[in-house]
């Protein structure tokens, strides 16, 4: 088989798998449309009427046959490292390792200690949840070297 054989091959399996793709596109349209049309037709709770005395914000009620929206949970779309823990995130808790001492730390040291001191969620990477926590914050943290972190201190100039 030549290449000009080849890529025919390949450029029909390409096309394939975008008719592929284009039906569940489709499939995903129809059912956001009749999400959409089950949410324009739901339940409506009526508004009170408006009342003659002093102005008082209004109470709003949930009817008993509707729940309260659920509270936010972890979904498998949140990283590990993204979740909150008791003590703060990660990022701070990265910060107040930093703050501990006057010198450089590298990212084994500051995992280390975050998983000793404070009750973090399993992390797959916590090492690189550190990082990238250090990274967002470019201005209370200077990058000394491959994965040297110290806390910047305020010099008045």
């Amino acid at each position: 088989m030549n290449f000009s054989d080849q890529t025919l091959d390949y450029l029909s399996l390409v096309r394939q798998e975008i008719s592929r793709h284009e039906r569940s596109i489709l499939r995903l349209k129809e059912l956001e449309s009749s999400l959409e049309s089950l949410i324009r037709e739901g339940p409506e709770i009526p508004s009170p009427p408006p009342s003659a005395g002093p102005s008082s914000p209004p109470v709003t009620k949930t009817p008993p046959d509707l729940s309260p929206p659920p509270s936010p949970s972890p979904s498998f779309l949140t990283p590990i490292s993204r979740e909150a823990s008791a003590d703060g995130s990660i990022g701070e808790l990265a910060i107040r390792v930093l703050r501990s001492e006057d010198r450089s730390f590298d990212l084994n040291e500051i995992a280390e200690r975050i998983r000793s001191e404070a009750k973090v969620p399993d992390s797959r990477d916590l090492k690189n949840a550190v990082r990238v926590a250090l990274v967002r914050r470019k201005g209370h943290v200077l990058h000394e070297g491959r994965g040297l972190y110290r806390l910047a201190t305020f010099t008045p100039s």
